[in-house]
């Protein structure tokens, strides 16, 4: 994955980070800023093992597993934690890093088949 497309994803997750801290401010939600950092976390771990696969089949594990993970995490804390916007950005970053190593088109959404949130 080239360095610009690396950090434009990064900033996606950045904003992503930035809204579930308003809203978390804003609602009292029941999840406190230690659980983004996990989400954060999940997000840039795949990134990084998404970039560094060399077919498919090992790409697509990967989506499956940080997509599990992250339904776990957001099930965790009644389903709360990823809200809408969170979520198509949580998809964008996820599908846009695969369809980059040609693992999926553009427009198709890889983490629909796992995707609780």
């Amino acid at each position: 994955m080239e360095s610009n497309e690396r950090e434009r994803l990064n900033e996606i997750l950045a904003d992503v980070i930035e809204a579930m801290i308003e809203f978390l401010e804003e609602q009292g939600i029941a999840y406190r800023q230690r659980e983004i950092m996990k989400c954060e976390r999940i997000v840039k771990k795949f990134l990084d093992r998404i970039s560094q696969t060399e077919d498919k089949t090992s790409g697509l594990s990967i989506v499956q597993e940080t997509v599990e993970r992250l339904n776990r995490l957001n099930k965790s804390f009644k389903h709360q934690l990823i809200g809408t916007m969170e979520r198509e950005d949580l998809c964008e970053i996820i599908n846009t890093a695969s369809a980059l190593k040609g693992y999926a088109t553009p427009k198709e959404d890889l983490t629909k088949n796992w995707r609780e949130w």
